[in-house]
């Protein structure tokens, strides 16, 4: 078979790639992976999401086609191509070697050697459920983009720390643990120009190269410029009346810039691979919309199930509680950031928050547990709800009857269990959130005390 121009420079700058350092893998089950480059129409690398099973070790984390090396594989070049021919249907004939990356250890004990090639994109993509969730397009350039982005040319940073998020209609993810470490090898000595054919058209699709130097996102000026220049000041007026920010109202001394929220969900997409240290500076800004940009990120960042920022990001969450000072910014992160982290965990934390004098606080504790009651996980949610039962600030009524509501859109019966007990002393505010949707003779017969 004749070999294309796209093949042969592909093959060429895959082959100029020395392999890793052998790390010490004395001990350490073998097993290969294939990391194999096409054109879709750009530069891509093809990846797999492993199924999102229970108790299986990789769940859901995105890795090359590859598994163990058995012992009747002849070489761990054969054990890849039978493994990507059996997870993708890709035959060995469709792939032109180009080179090992060399071998990288894991956490989990394993020796995995990389091999690397170039994909004709002739076979017919396959995979089994059961095992691979789905198939990924990882682009090139954008990985690139993040390797600079992240600062992360010229070292390795720990497997913490090495993490490169992709936002893909198919739903984001994040690619981090010995994968990227790949990626980063990679990265590190991949010829772009080879790859593309030209200086310009690499400039095109990569970035110019000699803007390493000050990537974008690893300081915080050149993001709140940004916001500035998105912001509306006929909308940041109406934002200051109506979230309160006179002398004496909630929000006193906010200032808002008149960003409307869809633009800053788009730009939560666009900005959220800036390092951590800077997203928390972005929370603690006097700007709303800059704090808001930073919890659209930070749920972003810290919802794939597998990252391993989620700490980390739950941490920042806490301990930043005093910018999180609206109740936009409560709602739109409590239930996504505090409430998933402790799903599983002592949740002493949210009744602490609900038992403070903090009104931020105390919403955060009722919210975060909507992330329970969306699993029809209630004792949690009724239990804060008692808490603040009686707390006099409105904020804090309309979240308590908020969500006593969306329990009894799940279970009618447990909110009015809930509300035959306390519906005579509970706040007005409470109770006309709580039973909106009632029949309108049973909210009468609530709002009369003729229960």
């Amino acid at each position: 078979m004749v070999k294309s121009t796209t093949t042969i420079s592909m093959v060429t700058a895959l082959k100029k790639i020395p392999p890793a350092s052998y790390p010490d893998c004395a001990g350490r089950r073998r097993a290969t992976v294939f990391l194999l480059l096409y054109e879709a129409p750009e530069p891509t690398i093809l990846g797999i999401q492993k199924a999102d099973h229970h108790g299986y070790p990789w769940r859901g984390q995105i890795a090359f086609p590859g598994g163990h090396i058995d012992p009747t594989d002849a070489s761990p070049l054969e054990a890849a191509f039978r493994e990507v021919h059996e997870e993708v249907n890709i035959p060995p004939e469709a792939i032109t070697v180009a080179t090992s990356l060399g071998h990288f250890a894991t956490i989990k004990s394993l020796d995995i050697e990389a091999m690397a090639g170039f994909w004709d994109g002739s076979s017919d993509l396959r995979h089994d459920p059961a095992e691979i969730a789905r198939i990924v397009q990882i682009p090139l350039a954008t990985l690139h983009h993040i390797h600079l982005q992240k600062g992360y040319g010229g070292h390795i940073p720990d497997v913490a720390a090495l993490t490169y998020p992709i936002s893909d209609p198919g739903g984001d993810y994040t690619i981090w643990g010995v994968t990227a470490r790949i990626i980063h090898h990679l990265l590190e000595h991949l010829d772009l120009p080879q790859i593309t054919g030209s200086p310009e058209h690499t400039t095109q699709l990569f970035g110019d190269p000699m803007e390493k130097t000050q990537p974008p996102f690893t300081t915080l000026d050149p993001i709140i410029e940004h916001l500035k220049s998105l912001g509306d000041a006929e909308r940041a007026a109406s934002s200051q009346r109506f979230f309160k920010t006179k002398k004496g109202e909630y929000g006193h001394g906010d200032v808002f810039l008149g960003i409307r929220v869809p633009l800053l969900r788009k730009n939560a997409t666009l900005l959220k691979a800036m390092p951590l240290d800077i997203l928390e500076k972005l929370l603690q800004s006097p700007l709303h919309e800059a704090r808001l940009l930073a919890l659209f990120i930070m749920v972003k960042r810290f919802s794939p199930k597998r990252s391993t920022e989620r700490e980390a990001i739950f941490r920042m969450y806490t301990s930043n509680t005093r910018f999180i000072n609206n109740w936009d910014l409560v709602d739109s992160s409590a239930h996504l950031i505090m409430g998933a982290h402790l799903e599983n965990s002592n949740k002493s934390l949210i009744y602490d928050f609900a038992r403070s004098d903090d009104l931020w606080k105390k919403r955060i504790s009722m919210i975060a547990t909507f992330w329970y009651i969306k699993k029809n996980e209630f004792h949690d949610a009724l239990a804060i709800a008692t808490i603040l039962i009686h707390d006099t600030h409105d904020l804090i009524h309309k979240a308590v009857g908020w969500m006593i509501r969306e329990i009894g859109e799940r279970d009618h019966g447990v909110e009015v269990s809930f509300l035959n007990q306390h519906y005579k002393t509970m706040p007005r505010t409470m109770l006309r959130y709580a039973i909106e949707k009632f029949p309108e003779d049973q909210r009468q017969a609530y709002l009369r005390g003729t229960i």
